[in-house]
């Protein structure tokens, strides 16, 4: 083989060899545009209030991210509040505590229900921690859907939060970097001094779920696939249905199921989801 030859078998095998590196990296370094994953509904409820005021958040109308390629979007919520005590839940999130809200593993299992988050904030007047299952659980850790998603311990009633106005921010981040975010929703919270601000009640949506059931509006298959969304397990699911006397046995007994009055309704709604809280809360324990 001659001199040119032996050349030009190995200019091609260099030219092949860089379109191949160029190729895998231009995949390695793709990202998603986090700008153009869309934007969901936020409202929070009241906008304003003093130490000990409950705040709830509503997340809704959450897009579908499950086409997305990796590195994968999650979207978060941002709190800034105990930062103004120097001590923050363990995060990654600039020093504010963070979780994510709906993440690309949701989007796949098409869990796009809407979100509650509920807490109060810091205050000396707050009750005391409660222990539950080993657990110190208090009014101010944060809750999604029923589920504790950061606790704040001796926190909640040690200080008065400081009067200001706090960014509750919603954001999406990479899973694989969360310093890469962008911001879709900042709401201004003005924390003032007076009487904690009460706000308007918000029905759980657990609860609405089983009292529809409980009087036939939605059927089983419903009632279900409505609890699942919100995180809720088969076990849990059965635990409701027998207290309502919604399980088979209980329907085809002779003995019929005694019917609750509006008051003992609402009483044996909060029972069902205190067991199933502490529940949850005990086998969390021993994680």
């Amino acid at each position: 083989m001659s001199l040119n030859s032996n050349l030009m078998i190995k200019s091609v095998s260099f030219a092949l060899s860089v379109l191949l590196f160029v190729s895998i990296s231009s995949t390695a370094w793709a990202t998603t545009d986090l700008g153009t994953l869309g934007k969901p509904t936020v409202t929070i409820r009241p906008i304003s209030g003093s130490p000990g005021t409950t705040v709830t958040i509503t997340v809704s109308n959450l897009p579908d991210i499950s086409n997305q390629s990796y590195p994968y979007p999650d979207l978060y919520l941002y709190l800034p509040f105990s930062k103004s005590f120097g001590t923050t839940v363990p995060s990654h999130c600039g020093g504010v505590d963070c979780f994510p809200v709906y993440t690309f593993g949701d989007a796949q299992n098409k869990n796009l229900a809407v979100r509650t988050i509920t807490f109060t904030l810091f205050g000396v007047n707050n009750p005391s921690p409660v222990y539950l299952g080993g657990t110190e659980n208090t009014i101010c850790d944060v809750l999604m859907n029923n589920k504790t998603e950061l606790r704040y311990s001796t926190l909640c009633n040690a200080h008065d939060q400081p009067n200001g106005t706090y960014n509750i921010q919603l954001a999406w981040a990479l899973e694989s970097n969360l310093d890469q975010n962008y911001v879709v929703a900042s709401i201004p919270f003005n924390v003032t001094k007076g009487s904690p601000i009460v706000a308007s009640p918000v029905i759980n949506p657990s609860d609405q779920i089983i009292k529809e059931y409980q009087n036939n509006t939605i059927s089983e298959s419903q009632f279900e696939n409505e609890l699942k969304a919100l995180g809720w397990n088969a076990e849990q699911i059965r635990q409701a249905a027998a207290v309502i006397g919604k399980l088979p046995q209980y329907e085809n007994n002779n003995n019929p199921v005694p019917e609750f009055g509006p008051m003992a309704s609402e009483v044996l709604i909060v029972s069902i989801l205190s067991i199933i809280t502490v529940t949850t809360i005990k086998r969390r324990s021993h994680l």
